[in-house]
């Protein structure tokens, strides 16, 4: 129990609005993530990004995935997508 909490500041399962509201939160970091340019600005989210998807009790997938088009996934030997 002690591990939960200290990874995810709670112990259990979130309740489906706050789970809404943290997948909600993870697709507008990706995003932002996407757009930028800015190689500080992306080293600035992907820590957030990493907590929420903690938080929701998903792994989080390869960073380097982040540029990647859908279709260029399976040039990548490994690369776990669905």
């Amino acid at each position: 129990m002690l591990p939960a909490i200290r990874k995810h500041g709670f112990y259990g399962a979130l309740p489906a609005k706050d789970y809404i509201a943290v997948v909600k939160q993870v697709s507008q970091l990706t995003d932002q993530l996407t757009d930028t340019k800015n190689a500080f600005t992306h080293q600035l989210l992907v820590k957030p990004l990493r907590n929420l998807c903690n938080i929701a009790g998903h792994p989080m997938p390869d960073i380097k995935l982040i540029s990647q088009q859908i279709d260029q996934l399976d040039l990548f030997a490994g690369a776990d997508h669905e």
